[in-house]
Formats: C-alpha cells, sequence, structure tokens
C-alpha cells in the first residue's frame, strides 16, 4: 500500500540496513546509533569518522526510499546473512549480534534456533532447548506491528571477545522499561551467553 504506516521500520531494522551499506571494508564500525525523531543512523568507525545515513521513508517526502522501504524482515535478513558471508572480522561480531537483536525484536524464533550455541546460557536458562523454550512463552508474540523490543543503539562492539552491548527498550507488557544487552558469541559465532542489565531501580529490589 501507500499508507505511512505500511512503510515504517523500527530503529533494530535501520541498524541492520545500514550494516549491509557500511560492513566488509577496512574501517569497522565501532558504533551505531538510530535517531527515531530525525530518521537518521549515524555510525562510528574505528578511524574516527561518522557516518550519517538519512532514511525518507518514514516522513513521508517526495524522495523515494527505493528497496529500503518495502524490505521486509525476511529480506533483511537474507540480506544480512549475505553480507556476513565476506565480511571482514572487525563487522562479524556487529553483524551477527544485529541479527539476533533483530530476532529478539521481532520474535524470529527460527533465527534463533539458528544461532544458538548447544550448551547457551541466559536469564538463569541453561541449554539450547530450554531457550528457545524460554524465548517462545517469552517473546514468541512479537511481530513488526508489535514489537517485543526497541533497539536504537549499539554502543560496543568487542571483536576480541565477540561480545555486543547494546541497549533497549522493553515493550512487553508488564516487563516495560529500559536497559543493557549484552549478546556473547562463541569462535563459530553462536549465542552462548546473554547478559541484560535493567536500568530502572524496581528491578533491583529485593
Amino acid at each position: 500500500g501507500n499508507s505511512k504506516v505500511d512503510m515504517i521500520h523500527w530503529g533494530i531494522e535501520r541498524l541492520c540496513y545500514c550494516f549491509t551499506l557500511m560492513c566488509g571494508g577496512s574501517d569497522p564500525i565501532v558504533s551505531m546509533r538510530h535517531f527515531p525523531r530525525r530518521h537518521l543512523v549515524v555510525s562510528l568507525t574505528a578511524s574516527g569518522r561518522a557516518h550519517e545515513f538519512a532514511f525518507c521513508d518514514a516522513d513521508g517526502g517526495e524522495e523515494s526510499a527505493g528497496e529500503w522501504s518495502a524490505m521486509s524482515l525476511e529480506a533483511l535478513v537474507t540480506e544480512m546473512k549475505r553480507k556476513l558471508e565476506d565480511t571482514s572480522d572487525g563487522d562479524t561480531v556487529l553483524g551477527w549480534g544485529l541479527l539476533w537483536l533483530l530476532a529478539d525484536a521481532f520474535g524470529l524464533l527460527s533465527l534463533h534456533e539458528s544461532m544458538l550455541h548447544k550448551d547457551a546460557s541466559m536469564f538463569g536458562v541453561e541449554g539450547k532447548d530450554a531457550v528457545l523454550d524460554f524465548k517462545s512463552k517469552f517473546l514468541g508474540g512479537g511481530s513488526k506491528d508489535n514489537p517485543n523490543y526497541t533497539i536504537d543503539t549499539v554502543h560496543e562492539i568487542d571483536v576480541t571477545n565477540r561480545v555486543i552491548v547494546a541497549d533497549f527498550k522493553c515493550l512487553i507488557e508488564g516487563y516495560e522499561g529500559r536497559g543493557t544487552d549484552i549478546p556473547k558469541f562463541d569462535p563459530d559465532m553462536k549465542i552462548f551467553r546473554v547478559d541484560a542489565l535493567r536500568h530502572s531501580v524496581s528491578y533491583f529490589k529485593g
């Protein structure tokens, strides 16, 4: 359709799309931030350069966002994986990290399954099957129209230890609030641990 609603994309999608445009060069991305009100992604690279990418799909302007505005989640995942096949080490951790965050945001359980280490652990849940069961119950209701999280910033990419540090805002009823998500990969780029820190005081009360 032509309505603006059809063309709305969330921050994590825009971060992923910008990754597909920038990855694989000699100047790896070290952090990324999406500014929702400006429809803008700014990526910082290892050399200290800032790259801005402005999206026109959400502000109804005359410009066309071309293939981007019509890109489905499935197409975005496929493009991310294609880019990761020939991406340099510096961007590999970021790329797979963004895919994991995308899966969490929209409840893409098949993507979770493909990325999990058999001995994965997170939030007190141990083992791939148990983690998938937990994800299914907690995140399975997510969709493009009703995301589990908004994610607008990747603060840090620790290539050596295969860790990314990202922000999130949880939208799930009863669990609302902001926090920091820390996915960790094994040498084969499978998720083996995820830690999360909730920012609001209520989560720290005994």
